[in-house]
């Protein structure tokens, strides 16, 4: 029975782990995805001033 728990215990830090690391790679891929909207942005507004002179 204990080492069931001990198991489960090391299971569930396991997963722990796991649900931060998921988290820390989900705010990079937002920044990242932000960061290339903001390049997108950018580049189109560069051409647009061009246009316009």
């Amino acid at each position: 029975m204990t080492s069931l728990r001990v198991d489960l215990e090391l299971a569930r830090e396991e997963i722990r782990k796991l649900r931060a690391e998921r988290d820390q790679l989900q705010r990079s891929a937002r920044l990242h995805r932000g960061q290339q909207f903001d390049q997108i942005g950018a580049a189109d507004l560069t051409i647009r001033v061009h246009e316009l002179n």
